[in-house]
């Protein structure tokens, strides 16, 4: 659906040279909810920029839908942008225009007929809750119902791709969650695939299916959700994990001395139905080995519990070993901490 290949892009402004992407290797599958997620400058904006034509590379080559952008010509490419939808973090609505207009325009910059425009507004705006708001204008409305206008208008060519930059930050919790499970419910409904650009990790706890990690320009990291929440690799990641998920021990009991050789510490992960299974019950049960819990933390990702414990087992090295490989064929992910 969407690939991007050894893409770089350097912006030069008055003699300075920034360079705002560096050797982007991307792919995101028909259908795929794919979160983009960096801190500030990271280079998330510039990246859907890309896609969706408003800049374009400065080596390597971006492709939607099996055909590289920069082979398009001027045609080619205004049809190109029409299967791509936008949604912006401010709206971006006309405020001198009612919400039922706001959806309309761009059927009528796409020279549909009246009967069509009029069918597929009110069909948008019942799809996005808020078939009695059409004649309404965006100052009357909330921030979360202005969103859902935006979502309506960036449907309204029936796209079968969605950008969304940002498209919660300006939310407060409870209307982020119900603009998501919206853009979840059309992903899934419509066979939309949609491509959030975010700095927040609850966005992508939420919904999202794949995600990369930029940083300074680049992909640090990439992959299915759950990996990358339960193992992940690079600092930035780590740290925008532990926003949401508590997976290591509180700095005091780090800090405590252990120099018994016969006491050590275990990280554990549980994932899926193995959460909920009497696994660390039925280790006690089985071995003769003492058991203490330092920390646990317990989260829901993509509908799938994932489930940290620390703990600290005492016993001779073979117990120990015997102890742990029972957790792991059980299905617990087992780390020792050193």
């Amino acid at each position: 659906m969407i690939e991007l290949h050894d893409v770089d892009k350097v912006f030069q402004r008055k003699g300075k040279i920034t360079q705002a992407l560096k050797n982007i290797n991307l792919k995101v599958e028909q259908g795929d909810i794919y979160g983009i997620i960096g801190y500030s400058g990271a280079g998330k904006s510039t990246l859907v920029r890309l896609i969706n034509a408003l800049e374009a590379p400065s080596s390597g080559r971006v492709i939607v839908k099996d055909k590289v952008i920069s082979e398009y010509n001027a045609k080619q490419l205004r049809e190109m942008k029409k299967d791509i939808g936008m949604i912006f973090q401010g709206f971006n609505l006309l405020e001198s225009k009612t919400v039922w207009k706001n959806v309309a325009i761009p059927l009528i910059l796409a020279g549909k007929n009246k009967a069509f425009i009029h069918q597929r507004v009110n069909e948008l705006l019942e799809l996005v809750g808020l078939a009695d708001r059409g004649g309404s204008y965006p100052a009357e409305l909330s921030g979360g119902q202005k969103q859902r206008v935006g979502i309506a208008r960036a449907l309204a060519t029936n796209p079968s791709i969605l950008l969304c930059d940002e498209a919660t930050s300006a939310l407060d919790p409870q209307t982020t969650v119900q603009i998501l499970m919206l853009l979840k419910r059309i992903s899934e409904q419509f066979n939309v695939t949609l491509v959030l650009i975010t700095h927040e990790m609850s966005v992508i706890q939420k919904i999202c299916n794949k995600v990369a990690v930029m940083d300074n320009g680049s992909i640090v990291e990439h992959g299915n959700v759950l990996d990358v929440f339960g193992q992940p690799q690079h600092p930035t990641t780590l740290n925008f994990v532990r926003t949401l998920i508590r997976d290591s021990l509180p700095e005091s009991i780090e800090q405590a001395s252990n120099t018994n050789q016969h006491i050590r510490r275990y990280r554990l992960e549980f994932l899926g139905e193995t959460a909920g299974q009497p696994v660390i019950y039925q280790m006690i049960k089985t071995f003769d080995i003492e058991f203490n819990i330092l920390f646990a933390s317990m989260s829901e990702v993509q509908d799938t519990v994932l489930g940290f414990m620390i703990i600290q087992l005492s016993g001779d090295a073979e117990l120990l070993a015997r102890a742990t490989d029972f957790l792991q064929n059980s299905g617990v992910r087992v780390e020792e901490l050193h």
